[in-house]
């Protein structure tokens, strides 16, 4: 058992997770679109659900003002717990992580997707099969 907050205990009732099975996925899109591979639904008892993303990425366009930007979305909502990075050279391969809490979550089947975008141009490489998604659900 873990312990948050005021010392209360939390355990991890369920994880699932999925990893990239398409090579080398790409997007130019300039808002967020669903990452290929990322996508998993979970049947929950309600309560708090952890949810972590990783992808190992390139850019082919890296300026100072341009990068990509990685996000979690949880039943369709819009994009929470959002990171994004430049790589400072265009296709230099670097790592992101995105993690999240969604707190008092419904009881019910809830789908997570991981998204991503470039942040003004270029195409983003997601490398080989390197990426995961995974989603666990916590109770006290």
């Amino acid at each position: 058992m873990a312990t948050v907050g005021g010392g209360d205990p939390y355990v991890v009732t369920q994880l699932k997770h999925v990893i990239g099975t398409s090579g080398a996925a790409t997007t130019t899109s300039t808002s967020y679109v669903d990452l290929p591979d990322l996508a998993l639904t979970l049947t929950t008892a309600g309560g708090d659900l952890l949810a972590w993303l990783q992808c190992d990425w390139s850019l082919s366009a890296a300026t100072g003002t341009n990068g990509i930007a990685f996000s979690l979305a949880l039943d369709g909502a819009a994009e929470t717990f959002t990171t994004a990075q430049n790589p400072g050279q265009a296709n230099f391969t670097q790592g992101a992580v995105c993690i999240g809490r969604f707190t008092g979550v419904a009881a019910g089947p809830h789908t997570l997707k991981g998204r991503w975008q470039v942040i003004t141009s270029g195409t983003a490489t997601a490398q080989t099969t390197r990426r995961v998604l995974m989603l666990a659900e916590v109770r006290r």
